[in-house]
């Protein structure tokens, strides 16, 4: 059937924002974009105190995706990761629908 205005549109915003941009393998593949339930539910800071990574598969593909702390967490301490560490707020914005709290001059 065919789909409506808003159906593309929800589709057009699940595709643009949702997706997660994984890390190169290790034999030099460029990353890879997916989509990863639940993950990409995960908030962003500037300082992140974990990170998305993928293991085993195929050459330029993962098997699995996890979020991994990259350092101790206490008890109940909210995971982190970057949605771009370089990235500009206007960036996040249009990428992803948000501007961070903290100031800066973009």
């Amino acid at each position: 059937p065919a789909s409506s205005d808003g159906q593309r549109a929800w589709a057009t915003a699940m595709c643009s924002s949702r997706p997660f941009r994984l890390p190169a393998r290790a034999e030099g593949r460029g990353g890879r974009t997916a989509f990863v339930p639940f993950l990409d539910m995960a908030n962003h800071a500037a300082s992140p105190n974990c990170e998305v990574q993928g293991a085993g598969g195929a050459p330029g593909a993962f098997e699995a995706v996890a979020l991994v702390a990259t350092r101790s967490l206490d008890a109940g301490e909210e995971a982190l990761i970057s949605y771009g560490g370089t990235a500009t707020h206007a960036a996040l914005f249009s990428g992803f629908g948000f501007a961070p709290a903290e100031s800066r001059s973009d």
